[in-house]
């Protein structure tokens, strides 16, 4: 999003009240006050706080009143649809049974047709010439579905910096993500700690990108590294993600409340709204979401909450700080506790999987899944934007289930991996799984692909519209301290995707050797230590088609004195291993290794 936009929505945007919402039944609204209107202007559901449904049933929706958009707002009359690119309808028709206006906000009842299609939509909701869309927040379960298979994760900590630790928490958390999206999951919840620190909107913009590129449901809740940007005045999680203090998503039989454990502590008027939502909820199952522990902290927490727990009859907590990957039981605790691993690390962190039962069973295993054994990463961005696309699979040899045998069918994982394109008009062709949905509409092509891996195996899932044959690019970002810079980079391809980058470092711009690799947070970099004014890098690109592009450039170092650059060889863009010798293949495996991501 350009700078110019951002000030166009700040500037449109107009702050909700901080009074209560409440029905004229005296029911109060299953969220939070906002201090910010949401950019989609939904109050609920939300891409981080969706609604669950079925075929038939009915959901809870939200609107906010913003005076210049709608200026009678007695006299709006609400329409809704779900809209996706993955369901054979362009859209269903929403039956809005009753609308209410507040005061601030409307609170439609909205019923589903009995013929919608299992899956992720975009809620939209029309009135006279304004039509608000707030993505991903509706998720259409089968009819009768009595049980959700769950990816919970935490302690993410993205960030847009370019920092060795930023770029591994960012890399990994999309590949959980993308991870638990192809394996099928109902939900994916996190625990907090979803943003490192960050006070800037652009970073709240670029992860509410994310949650709009994914097709699976995904529930969140603060923790004390994402409090940290309230405590600063800044509310873009009210804005792009959902409510910050507490929502209630209220299924047929099963209830997900969120609670906000700010840096540990819980106000008593939090708690006594936390206590009326799941007492007032009237499924059999019921689960409440949390950052930190309720035995830390919080000496309020600490005393009622286990008995909230009990007298409400919930289910299960989850609560992610420090990603202990631990579970807890009665009689040590109130109810089931289960917590997962920290997904910022590239190989041993990860996320877990349970299945939680309309009956009020939990399944859970020992171990949170790591990166290091299962992967899933795109090599395009999945938007659209592409018009073909790779999706690279690593799955390593299990030493344990840690719940992916509910994703298997005879000894093989099955992977659904949903896939966006830009519609260019020509034939597509998939190698390495099957299609077993498509559409073109739009402009766009959409497709659900049926991918199956051994344990021990790696795929490249190739999905194309005509061929690639065109090399893939880089632009380079050094970030130099004294003597040494780091090489950061970005990767673009027209085609499947950039796969791998090889870097060389030179003192002449003519003979080469392999720039060392450093590892910081179980994710490789590369680096150059300075020996003159002037260093020159090579980089070798290799896209998923085979193509190869070689790029070069340079890199001053002021603290070594004046610089003097040399001309680049006058063959460009080959690369030449025996000049290179036995050093480069070294350090190629050791990145090669690293970059496997296996046990």
């Amino acid at each position: 999003m350009s700078r110019a936009s951002l000030v166009i929505l700040v500037l449109l945007l107009a702050s909700v009240p901080s009074t209560p919402l409440v029905s004229s039944e005296g029911r109060p609204a299953p969220f939070s006050d906002y201090r910010e209107t949401p950019l989609n202007r939904v109050l609920f559901p939300r891409i981080g706080a969706p609604a669950l449904a079925e075929p038939g049933s009915r959901f809870e929706a939200f609107v906010a009143w913003v005076t210049d958009e709608v200026p009678d707002p007695e006299a709006a009359s609400w329409g809704a649809s779900l809209k996706s690119l993955y369901s054979d309808a362009d859209s269903y028709a929403l039956t809005v049974e009753s609308q209410e206006f507040t005061g601030d906000s409307w609170r439609l009842i909205l019923a589903l047709p009995g013929d919608v299609q299992p899956g992720l939509y975009n809620l939209s909701l029309s009135a006279g010439g304004v039509r608000y869309v707030e993505p991903n927040s509706v998720y259409v379960l089968e009819p009768g579905q009595s049980s959700l298979r769950v990816a919970v994760a935490t302690e993410s900590h993205f960030s847009l910096r370019r920092a060795p630790g930023d770029v591994a928490f960012r890399e990994s958390f999309i590949d959980v993500l993308n991870t638990a999206q192809a394996l099928g999951v109902d939900a994916f919840i996190h625990l907090g700690d979803l943003l490192g620190n960050v006070y800037d909107e652009e970073t709240f913009a670029a992860f509410y990108r994310l949650l709009v590129q994914s097709r699976v449901p995904v529930f969140l809740v603060q923790g004390n590294a994402d409090w940290d940007t309230v405590e600063h005045d800044k509310y873009y999680w009210d804005k792009y993600l959902g409510p910050i203090m507490r929502y209630r998503a209220e299924y047929l039989w099963i209830t997900v409340e969120a609670m906000n454990t700010d840096t540990g502590r819980v106000s008593d008027d939090l708690l006594d709204r936390v206590e009326a939502d799941l007492a007032g909820a009237e499924t059999p199952v019921k689960v409440l979401i949390v950052q930190y522990p309720y035995w830390q902290n919080s000496p309020n927490a600490q005393e009622r909450l286990p008995d909230i727990l009990k007298s409400t009859n919930v289910t299960l907590v989850l609560f992610g700080q420090d990603g202990t990957d631990e579970v807890l039981e009665p009689p040590d605790k109130a109810v089931l506790h289960v917590a997962p691993k920290t997904t910022h690390r590239a190989v041993s962190g990860g996320f877990r999987l349970l299945e939680i039962s309309e009956s009020g069973l939990v399944r859970y295993w020992d171990e949170s899944v790591p990166n290091g054994l299962l992967n899933v990463s795109y090599l395009q961005p999945n938007d659209g934007s592409s018009e073909s696309m790779a999706v690279r699979v690593e799955y390593g040899i299990p030493d344990g289930d840690y719940g992916l045998s509910m994703f298997e069918e005879g000894g093989r994982l099955v992977l659904k991996l949903p896939v966006l394109l830009r519609d260019v008009g020509r034939g597509i062709s998939v190698e390495g799984a099957e299609v077993s949905w498509q559409s073109r509409r739009g402009g766009k092509v959409a497709l659900l692909l049926r991918a199956e891996v051994s344990p021990g195996g790696d795929l490249t899932v190739k999905v194309l519209q005509g061929e690639d044959a065109t090399a893939p690019t880089i632009r380079v970002y050094p970030d130099v301290v004294v003597r040494k810079a780091t090489l950061y980079y970005e990767l673009s391809d027209v085609g499947l995707g950039a796969e791998s980058v090889e870097f060389y470092f030179s003192e002449d711009n003519s003979s080469w050797a392999p720039c060392p690799v450093k590892v910081v947070e179980e994710h490789p970099l590369y680096y150059i230590e300075a020996t003159k004014p002037v260093m020159y890098y090579k980089a070798v690109v290799r896209d998923a088609a085979g193509n190869v592009g070689t790029y070069y450039g340079q890199i001053e170092f002021p603290d070594l004195g004046p610089t003097q650059t040399t001309p680049p060889p006058a063959e460009r863009g080959r690369l030449n291993l025996i000049a290179v010798g036995v050093a480069a293949l070294a350090a190629i495996a050791v990145v090669a290794a690293l970059l496997m991501r296996r046990r």
